[in-house]
Formats: structure tokens, C-alpha cells, sequence
């Protein structure tokens, strides 16, 4: 497998753009539902157009970013899996991983990595469930010769984020999953982060901006990358306010402010990478 593909001096300058739910709600928050997928993937060739050149590396999603995707700009991920939304018996949510397809046919389409999104609980009640799927997912992936990027949220706790990624990757390493890349939320502070570098070391770990004000995720980053993060897989920081601006307008965004703010946060990652 070869996750040099993705890099650019030891750092991963990612371009996230394999939002579906969460893209609709954008363009349209009073009625998702009705955005329709020439409305996303317009908006993703868009993005895709407006950005390339800047991003050593994309991840996609097979059914809107992928259709519209030129494979020679860069290479390119492929999310797996989808997340089922249920209450145990306190009423408590539950978010159990789903995976669709298999990772064979990911290859096929010309991926050369996946990655896998976990909603985590490290102190729920599905916790063996969710640790055994992400098992069989990097097994089947390396199985495939592709590096696996596997992404945790914490959700359903109340104690300090950054408490709760620990407590999640430790859950993680003692069931022996640990995948080629982590992809993480800002844990806080440079203490946190110097923590998690510490644990996951030699594995690299990068930032996801989950939907984080620009301003936010850069100042989160520099911080990140100065304890040992190696860069960020970023998404609707860059680009999020699309929902606001006309579609005539749209172009121009993302030609200039939002390529201007992938460019700046590349700089960050590659004058800080250590």
C-alpha cells in the first residue's frame, strides 16, 4: 500500500469533500430533501474545479464526488460505510456503522485509499459491535493493498472531548485496531494533542474540521501540527458558506476565498510538519 501518494513533505494537505446529508443542509437547511443530485454534484465539481492544484490528495464519496471527479487532478479516497441511528432501552442514541460495499469495489473505481467515518462511543453499549466492524474493514482494506484512514466523533459523553478521543483510541489499539491513518476532531489545547501524538506514534494523525468556523481549524491546526499532528483532511471550513452565496456567484468563492483558506492551512501544515 502506499500512502506517499497522499503527502507533500511528510504532511497531508487533504481536501474533504464526501458530504451528503450534511452538504444537502448546507444548500438548503430549510428543505435537504429536496436538494437534488445534479444540485450536489454541481456544487462538488465545483469545489473539486475551484481547489485543484491546492490539495495533494481528495476524498470522495461514490455517489456524488465520485461521477464528477477527474482522477488526474489528484488521487483520490473513497468513504465506506454509513451510520444507522437508534435508542438502546434508557433512551440513550446509539450510532451503529454500516458497511455497504466492499472495499474490493472501491479499488475497482480507482481508489487508492479508503476511509472509514465511526460515531463513538467509548463508554456505550455498542462499543464491541463498532470496534469489530472497524476491524473488518481494515483487514478487508489492507487485504486490498489500499492504507486505511479511519475517522472517530465522539458523541453521547460529557466529559472533555479530548478525554473521550483517548479513551476511544485506547478502546481502539486494545482491540488491535489501528489503522494507517487516524483522522481526529481538535482535541483543545497543545497538551491534548502532544497526548495523542505520544499514543498513536508512529501512526500519523491528522485533524477533520467538522464543520469548525475557518478562523477556528486554522488556529486549531497550527497548534495541532506544532505537537505533531501531520495535517488535516478539511471540508466545509473551507467552503461551507456555498449555502449563502447565489450560484452565480458560487464560482468566484471558491475560486479566491476558499482556495485562498486551502492554500493558507496547506502552508501551515507544511511549515509545521516535523
Amino acid at each position: 500500500m502506499n500512502l506517499s501518494v497522499f503527502q507533500e513533505h511528510k504532511a497531508f494537505p487533504l481536501l474533504a469533500l464526501d458530504h451528503r446529508t450534511s452538504l444537502k443542509e448546507t444548500l438548503n437547511p430549510e428543505a435537504p430533501d429536496s436538494v437534488s443530485v445534479e444540485q450536489l454534484q454541481t456544487v462538488k465539481s465545483e469545489i473539486i474545479h475551484a481547489l485543484a492544484g491546492t490539495y495533494t490528495g481528495i476524498l470522495l464519496d461514490s455517489e456524488y464526488g465520485l461521477p464528477v471527479y477527474d482522477p488526474d487532478i489528484a488521487p483520490f479516497l473513497l468513504r465506506i460505510g454509513s451510520t444507522e441511528y437508534s435508542q438502546n432501552d434508557t433512551g440513550d442514541e446509539v450510532r451503529t456503522t454500516i458497511q455497504k460495499m466492499p472495499v474490493a469495489d472501491l479499488r475497482k473505481s480507482g481508489a487508492q485509499g479508503v476511509k472509514l467515518l465511526m460515531y463513538f462511543n467509548p463508554y456505550g453499549t455498542n462499543t464491541m459491535t463498532e470496534l469489530e466492524t472497524a476491524k473488518s474493514v481494515l483487514d478487508e482494506t489492507h487485504n486490498e493493498n489500499l492504507p486505511f484512514f479511519l475517522e472517530i466523533v465522539t458523541y453521547g459523553a460529557s466529559n472533555p472531548v479530548s478525554e473521550q478521543i483517548l479513551d476511544a483510541l485506547n478502546l481502539f489499539y486494545k482491540y488491535g485496531v489501528v489503522p494507517d491513518v487516524w483522522k481526529l476532531p481538535y482535541p483543545g489545547d497543545a497538551n491534548s494533542c502532544r497526548i495523542i501524538t505520544n499514543k498513536v506514534s508512529p501512526t500519523p494523525w491528522i485533524l477533520l474540521t467538522h464543520g469548525m468556523p475557518y478562523e477556528d481549524f486554522k488556529e486549531g491546526l497550527t497548534t495541532a501540527m506544532k505537537e505533531g499532528c501531520r495535517g488535516f483532511l478539511a471540508g466545509r471550513a473551507i467552503w461551507q458558506e456555498v449555502g449563502e452565496i447565489p450560484s452565480e456567484e458560487r464560482k468566484s468563492f471558491l475560486e479566491t476565498t476558499a482556495r485562498e483558506r486551502f492554500e493558507e492551512i496547506r502552508r501551515i501544515a507544511l511549515e509545521n510538519v516535523v
